[in-house]
């Protein structure tokens, strides 16, 4: 998979009704940990950053090429967006991997899921990850237009320290609801799972499959 536009701390992904963002005033990078994965039916591993996870079982991948269209649309058709909104976005093209972006269903599909997981690189910070979530919170609020639902929580997740939130917005008519969760890896990449979603059933799959992160040597 290749590296496409995210950005874990401010950004922008529309996905037909659904859609993600986050923002960073990181460096921009070069590198790619994506050619050293290894996926299996079940089981995605990574070895560069040294994780793994099942993933939701029947849900579609989606390509890079198909990502970055989507994220173009959102771009225009987002009116609550602001021209900081637009610049971040912009600005997050070089400097994340995205290493998982799965569906419920197809793409082209109404009201469809979404489960994304990846690594932003940042400037080298002694930030915390509560402080990183809630730079990201607010930011979210101001220039995205999202409500948040749920404000920056702890979590542990395969024995990691994560916080996460939860956001809605009305996108052309269709609620869309979001849940962010990030933990720094060291001072200069925060990874993150991104879930996009419209039933407490596809909250479930999602959870559910984050439950199975587990780091490697």
């Amino acid at each position: 998979m290749k590296k496409i536009i995210l950005n874990l701390l401010i950004g922008l992904f529309l996905l037909n009704s659904a859609y993600y963002s986050l923002e960073a005033n990181a460096q921009e990078t070069k590198h790619s940990a994506t050619s050293v994965e290894k996926q299996t039916s079940k089981v995605y591993v990574n070895k560069f950053y040294k994780f793994q996870i099942n993933l939701p079982l029947g849900w579609n991948e989606i390509a890079a090429d198909d990502s970055s269209t989507l994220l173009e649309i959102g771009k225009e058709t987002n009116t609550k967006l602001t021209r900081k909104g637009k610049q971040d976005i912009d600005n997050s093209v070089k400097r994340t991997d995205l290493l998982l972006h799965y569906t419920k269903y197809p793409i082209g599909s109404a009201k469809n899921s979404s489960f994304i997981c990846a690594i932003e690189k940042i400037p080298s910070t002694q930030a915390t990850t509560k402080a990183i979530s809630l730079f990201s919170q607010l930011n979210f609020k101001q220039h995205f237009g999202y409500e948040i639902i749920k404000p920056t929580s702890p979590a542990n997740l395969a024995g990691k320290n994560f916080y996460y939130f939860t956001m809605r917005k009305d996108n052309l008519g269709v609620i869309v609801n979001q849940k962010l969760y990030m933990a720094k890896l060291n001072d200069t990449e925060v990874f993150q799972f991104v879930f996009t979603y419209f039933s407490e059933e596809d909250l479930f799959t999602m959870e559910e499959a984050v439950k199975t992160l587990k780091f490697i040597k």
